[in-house]
């Protein structure tokens, strides 16, 4: 694997770079050797030491390979939602919370379209949400997504498996917060499995 920020990296930037020019000298515009060139761009850019200037190229390229990509194949497919999980990423990192609640809520109705409610794909948007909403300080929202997150990755993992305790411990220490107590909310984890089909799928 190649190290961030290595002289390997920047060649393989460049490398995808020129490629992405031949691209867009060759092709139409809008056209799936461009979308694919400026994807591996972007990805290239994810993986160079972080500067303002590589993150702006990061959202650029991502951005360029996701509207080619939807015009042929529609924003539920695979590599759509991909570009749309690097993109809510790349918000995280910067700190863009508020956009990346907006992105990631629009993210989550497109996986329930392409995987279904309770799928892991899901799941993992609901957990990120949750993150972005701590990192906010929001503790309270944070529970509603992160209370799904915990529900989904119960019923496909399974109650001890790391990924759904890891949920777990992040919802109980929200409820303990004194934030949680002032307005009465207890143990909501509890009434989360309450609740819950006693089927699990679970996954090892």
């Amino acid at each position: 694997m190649l190290a961030k920020g290595s002289t390997n990296m920047q060649k393989v930037v460049e490398a995808y770079l020129q490629a992405y020019n031949l691209a867009v000298a060759r092709y139409p515009a809008k056209s799936l050797p461009i979308a694919d060139t400026a994807y591996h761009v972007g990805k290239a850019y994810m993986l160079e030491e972080s500067s303002t200037e590589a993150e702006s190229l990061k959202e650029e390229y991502l951005n360029t390979a996701y509207e080619i990509y939807c015009k042929h194949y529609g924003s539920t497919w695979k590599k759509c939602i991909k570009i749309q999980d690097d993109l809510c990423q790349l918000l995280v990192i910067k700190e863009k919370y508020t956009e990346a609640i907006k992105k990631l809520n629009s993210l989550i109705e497109t996986k329930h379209l392409a995987f279904g409610e309770d799928s892991v794909e899901v799941g993992n948007s609901y957990k990120l949400l949750g993150i972005v909403y701590l990192s906010q300080g929001e503790m309270i929202k944070a529970i509603k997504p992160l209370n799904k997150c915990h529900y989904i990755y119960h019923n496909i993992f399974g109650s001890k498996h790391k990924k759904t305790e890891e949920i777990e411990n992040m919802i109980e220490m929200i409820t303990k917060s004194p934030k949680a107590q002032a307005k009465g909310i207890k143990s909501l984890r509890k009434d989360v499995l309450k609740d819950r089909p006693r089927f699990q799928n679970v996954v090892k």
